[in-house]
């Protein structure tokens, strides 16, 4: 990378961008039917699905590069600290800034490479290499966590009165579990007193968000995504490109980073929402997912757009207390996600196994089937192989303990919402965002 020294900060910025790979999108199954393929039978141990976005080639041409980057930054620091001159226009700062997109990306891209080399030749070794760049990209579950999860739904349906029906599936719940041990454990929860400071402190902070949604009605989704639309229009600046749009085949809600898209969804389980509901989705999405994207949503560098390395956990740990505050108090993130990928990872259970339990569990602790949910929580616990465990989704647990930790020792922080919604997307406990979205803010990059 010799030609590199030479090149200015703009050039290795576009370099490094044009090597970002949506990972979520790039694993999620192209062929939908495989859904209702594995519903209707039984003795399908995993869905059919195709990963038509999964291009190895591409993959592998993009870790070279971004690998041969890095090594080109490497050398650049190692001449720093040792007092040597270098070519390079790039300041230090500048430096520290790509070489941690470089890292991220590098993950992100790894991951997706393992997952594909796994695909077209499933063995020992290449499932260890996607275990590896699994837990390198989104960390290791915690035992006594996923135990502690797992108690906890179990106990949340035993206090439910069953019916016969639901009494015949909670026996078959526990046979399903029978050769999984459940020993004593705990779980953080934060005070509270502080979720109850904090709730109130957040209501307020997203007041003008919901400002604009019907008090004395329910409202449709579709209608949420017309309100969404008028508040980025008149909150944001005039030139930011986010905005929502209504998608009529979508079961969930997503924040695409890349398009700048609240996408909403038409397939919601609940398509009608109350006052409170909606106040609760809006906060989530605009309020926090499109809000935290919209200072630095201009930036050359890819990550101060998409979101700095690590930063979602953090941030899904934000938009889930902008729901609980309209309760005002905590509730876990997403237990059903994390126990799934406690089960694939600690239990060893394949696709089919997971969903059972899933199924029945998600169903008995909420009262209604969830079959549909369930299956869309074990595919995400197995995107992009069917067969090994993908860790992204323990961000929402994990983000929201991170999340209620930061606030328990900022909380009398007079501009703890500014680091929450000022830096853009970032981890606000994370000194290394921290330090570079200061510069950033204060004297660019």
């Amino acid at each position: 990378m010799n030609m590199a020294e030479k090149m200015s900060f703009t050039q290795v910025t576009a370099i490094v961008s044009s090597c970002e790979t949506d990972t979520i999108n790039t694993l999620n199954s192209t062929r939908p039917e495989a859904q209702e393929e594995f519903l209707a039978n039984d003795s399908l141990m995993k869905p059919n699905n195709e990963l038509g976005r999964l291009n190895t080639r591409e993959l592998q041409l993009k870790v070279d590069l971004l690998s041969a980057i890095k090594r080109w930054l490497d050398n650049l620091e190692e001449l720093r600290n040792e007092g040597k001159p270098s070519n390079s226009s790039l300041s230090d700062k500048q430096q520290r800034a790509i070489k941690l997109a470089v890292e991220a990306s590098l993950l992100g891209n790894g991951f997706c490479l393992a997952c594909a080399n796994y695909r077209a030749n499933p063995c020992a070794e290449t499932a260890a290499a996607q275990k590896a760049a699994n837990e390198a990209r989104y960390g290791k579950p915690d035992y006594d966590t996923y135990q502690a999860l797992l108690q906890s739904q179990l106990e949340k349906i035993s206090e439910r009165e069953l019916s016969s029906s639901e009494q015949i599936m909670y026996d078959e719940l526990m046979e399903l579990l029978k050769d999984v041990k459940l020993i004593p454990a705990e779980r953080y929860q934060p005070s509270p007193e502080t979720v109850e400071t904090f709730s109130a402190l957040m209501r307020e902070y997203m007041a003008p968000i919901v400002a604009n949604l019907p008090s004395d009605r329910e409202i449709s989704i579709e209608e949420l995504t017309e309100k969404m639309c008028e508040t980025l229009r008149g909150n944001t600046d005039d030139n930011s490109e986010w905005s929502a749009e209504y998608q009529p085949n979508r079961t969930v809600a997503n924040a695409n980073q890349h398009r700048k898209r609240l996408e909403m969804p038409g397939k919601r389980p609940k398509n009608i929402l109350t006052h409170l509901e909606a106040c609760k989705l809006k906060s989530h999405e605009e309020g926090v997912h499109a809000m935290r994207g919209i200072p630095y949503e201009k930036a050359q560098i890819e990550m101060f757009r998409t979101g700095m390395p690590g930063y979602d956990a953090f941030e899904e740990g934000v938009a889930k207390a902008a729901e609980q505050a309209w309760d005002g108090k905590y509730e876990d993130a997403n237990p059903e996600r994390y126990i799934a990928i406690g089960l694939a990872n600690f239990e060893h259970m394949n696709f089919r196994q997971v969903f059972e339990i899933l199924k029945r569990m998600m169903s008995l602790t909420d009262g209604k089937d969830q079959t549909k949910l369930a299956f869309t929580t074990t595919q995400r616990t197995f995107r992009g192989t069917d067969d090994l465990p993908n860790n992204k989704d323990m961000i929402y647990y994990n983000g929201n303990v991170k999340f209620w930790k930061y606030v328990e020792k900022h909380l009398d922080d007079p501009e703890l919402f500014d680091h929450l919604f000022l830096y853009g997307k970032s981890d606000a406990g994370n000194p290394e965002h921290e330090r570079i979205m200061y510069e950033a803010k204060v004297g660019g990059l």
